[in-house]
């Protein structure tokens, strides 16, 4: 009996002292699981909204304010996003190369915007609408049409500050152009 008694009165506070050290650990995973949780939602919401604003983009071949529609339609769909991460970044709307890759500057055959605080606005560059190929397949565009761009820079601001500041988030998609009819200028 003496034995056994002295044995508990060795463990006293080892419970303590066992919370002590785990406390932070679960603390440190719980507030790790908050934030990358925050940083897919936000992953998964810049990438809808580029696909939103590709979709809208590629449906408007040859059509004045293409780019400005595609705009607006990201500006629709980022509005669960945070305005000052949105400020922090920028949209381009471009011209897709041949494999789908973007310009390294934003100029010509794209279009630059920046945040204001509530919508996508026009900052630089430019898209003649009318030197978009949006013709099928045919001996004069053996290519088939054009394929439109948009790009979205985010920054996503962590709330604990445990992984840093924040970290950029960027996505872009790429679809082809609708085609036109023959009757706008294809063989």
């Amino acid at each position: 009996m003496l034995r056994r008694r002295a044995r508990l009165d060795g463990d006293r506070g080892a419970v303590a002292v066992e919370a002590a050290l785990i406390t932070p650990l679960l603390l440190f995973l719980l507030l790790g699981i908050i934030e990358v949780t925050m940083l897919l939602r936000d992953d998964i919401a810049v990438s809808a909204s580029v696909r939103a604003g590709a979709r809208t983009a590629s449906a408007e071949p040859r059509t004045d304010g293409f780019t400005d529609d595609a705009a607006a339609q990201v500006t629709r769909a980022v509005a669960s996003l945070d305005g000052a991460g949105l400020k922090a970044g920028e949209l381009w709307v471009y011209k897709a190369g041949p494999n789908g890759e973007a310009p390294d500057a934003c100029s010509v055959d794209c279009v630059r915007y920046t945040w204001d605080g509530s919508r996508f606005v026009r900052a630089s560059g430019s898209w003649d609408p009318m030197t978009i190929n949006a013709c099928p397949m045919d001996a004069q565009h053996p290519d088939g049409p054009d394929a439109v761009g948009v790009m979205l820079r985010y920054r996503h601001f962590f709330v604990t500050g445990l992984f840093g500041t924040g970290v950029t988030l960027s996505d872009s998609s790429v679809l082809n152009f609708e085609p036109v009819p023959p009757t706008q200028g294809c063989a």
